[in-house]
């Protein structure tokens, strides 16, 4: 079956390239053939070409989006199976026997709407009529669909076939909108074999903390405190030029597969960041999750869903203090039941696909 996945492979962005990497290898391992459809929208900002500025400021991050920027294209010209043809807005999509959207935040109306109208690209509704309509782990971000984007929301997804979200909040909304959905496994908890990737690049073994963080807040720095205290090693974050041009240490302008290696190297890591647990998990790595709150809301449903699918529910934290960092860094996680968990839910995944793509 020729398949075309709809997604965020454009973005700079750890996640965003390593799901869209991942599902299209599932699905080429199930033997099909595979294309990202190589639609990338005008309103991001990732597909914006910052203003030259002689400032020291803006010039710091003029050079700073474009370093990053190729990073991440290398990725996507290396590993991802591209459309030769670049999508526009409203571009009629066809020539494929299925086209996918997902995983990530497709269905997150705070991403793909601007000014409350909606990109509807992600809604599937430029896919031509003869072709099969199916989302695998989109995300709505949140627990709620703004009720403003309900009947647009209902509309399109009843012409898919097969609606498979990440969340069971998500579903919820779906099931809400009058609609039958699944919840279904990230496609990073899929193909759990980045062992590859990761080995295509060296760093050098450090015994660190990995700071990898969207939102620095007071939580955020009491953890990297309470956990460098107690573990004696120093924190090591992913940072910016402008940190760098500063003298912080950290890593700089890592590639998606040195940032798999960075994570899988770390004796601890904190973050506030879905795949960055995800990883943690896949590469057993003892971890600290904290709630991400941004643009005015909580980010962090997804990585509640993720961590009670797994067992370890425990290692989110709404509200630390320094008595529950603590008790963190100090307890084991059992691997062997994490494993087990994944390897069901990986099942469930799979056998959702399969149903998809063969009826």
């Amino acid at each position: 079956m020729k398949i075309g996945i709809v997604t965020f492979h454009w973005a700079a962005n750890y996640g965003a390239v390593l799901q869209t990497y991942a599902l299209q290898n599932v699905l080429v391992h199930m033997g099909h053939q595979v294309d990202i459809i190589d639609y990338r929208p005008t309103w991001a900002r990732d597909n914006k070409i910052p203003r030259f500025s002689r400032r020291p400021r803006e010039m710091i991050n003029w050079v700073d989006h474009y370093l990053r920027k190729y990073k991440f294209k290398q990725f996507c010209k290396n590993e991802l199976h591209l459309t030769t043809h670049t999508y526009q807005l409203d571009e009629k999509i066809s020539g494929f026997d299925c086209v996918i959207v997902g995983s990530d935040q497709v269905f997150n109306p705070d991403i793909i709407a601007s000014g409350n109208q909606l990109d509807t690209t992600y809604l599937l509704a430029s896919v031509s009529r003869d072709t099969k309509r199916v989302s695998y782990a989109a995300s709505f971000g949140n627990s709620t669909l703004a009720s403003e984007y309900w009947e647009r929301f209902r509309q399109l997804l009843s012409s898919f076939s097969f609606i498979g979200i990440r969340e069971k909040s998500g579903k919820h909304i779906v099931e809400a909108l009058g609609l039958k959905a699944a919840a279904v496994p990230d496609p990073t908890i899929l193909w759990d074999d980045f062992s590859l990737l990761a080995n295509l690049h060296s760093l050098p073994a450090d015994n660190y903390v990995l700071n990898f963080i969207f939102q620095q807040t007071e939580a955020v720095r009491m953890a990297q405190d309470v956990i460098a205290m107690e573990s004696s090693k120093p924190i090591r974050s992913v940072i910016g030029l402008s940190d760098k041009l500063k003298g912080k240490s950290g890593y700089y302008n890592l590639s998606p597969e040195q940032w798999i290696k960075t994570i899988g190297n770390a004796h601890f890591v904190i973050t506030d960041s879905f795949h960055s647990t995800v990883f943690c998990i896949l590469t057993h790595r003892p971890f600290v999750s904290l709630v991400l709150n941004a643009w005015g809301g909580d980010w962090s449903e997804r990585i509640k869903a993720l961590l009670v699918e797994v067992g370890l529910e425990d290692r989110l934290l709404p509200s630390p203090t320094q008595e529950a960092i603590r008790d963190i860094y100090y307890k084991t996680i059992d691997w062997g039941k994490v494993e087990k968990k994944l390897t069901d839910w990986r099942i469930k995944g799979e056998e959702f696909l399969r149903d998809c793509l063969n009826s």
